[in-house]
């Protein structure tokens, strides 16, 4: 029972690790947005809606709609995604 809990735990850990990679890296590059991607992956790892669907298959679904924020208007730098936008995407 140990060694399954000890797997589990190391499961989330990757899992909030590789989370916290995705939102850093895949979030927009706006010149204002370097502390706030930090800060936003960081409240993101370490909220408790995360112990709850870490376990589950719908993890990566519920959370895929927050890796893009735009706040305070401007161009979005995707690649091939070139608008103006002053909403969450």
């Amino acid at each position: 029972m140990i060694f399954y809990n000890r797997v589990i735990y190391l499961y989330g850990l990757c899992l909030r690790l590789l989370f916290i990679v995705l939102v850093y890296y895949m979030s927009p590059r706006l010149p204002s947005s370097g502390n706030r991607r930090v800060i936003f992956s960081l409240m993101i790892m370490f909220n408790i809606c995360l112990f709850i669907f870490v376990y589950s298959g719908c993890y990566f679904i519920l959370h895929s709609f927050t890796l893009f924020i735009v706040e305070g208007g401007g161009f979005i730098d995707l690649p091939g995604c070139k608008y103006y936008s002053r909403f969450y995407f």
